[in-house]
């Protein structure tokens, strides 16, 4: 969970879900971080005032800027598997 420059609390679900509130508890926007052919499960993700970066299962890192109208971009796809990653 983090928040935005506009005030809204953005809440990011395993799945890649993004959930968007205003400061009244009103949702305000909803969309995924994966594009709508892959779906995935995220291991961390970081956020900051005007966009969100999500780091897969599969080491793929989803970028998305501009929270008020998103959009996805995959920057980074690593064959590295988790195991190799976490055991340098």
């Amino acid at each position: 969970m983090g928040w935005s420059d506009q005030e809204d609390l953005i809440c990011v679900l395993r799945n890649g879900i993004v959930l968007m509130f205003d400061l009244m508890c009103q949702q305000t926007n909803t969309f995924s971080v994966f594009d709508t052919e892959t779906s995935g499960v995220l291991h961390s993700v970081e956020i900051w005032e005007d966009g969100i970066a999500a780091l897969s299962r599969d080491m793929e890192l989803h970028i998305v800027t501009g929270i008020s109208k998103p959009s996805e971009f995959v920057l980074l796809k690593s064959f590295i598997s988790m195991n190799d990653f976490f055991n340098r």
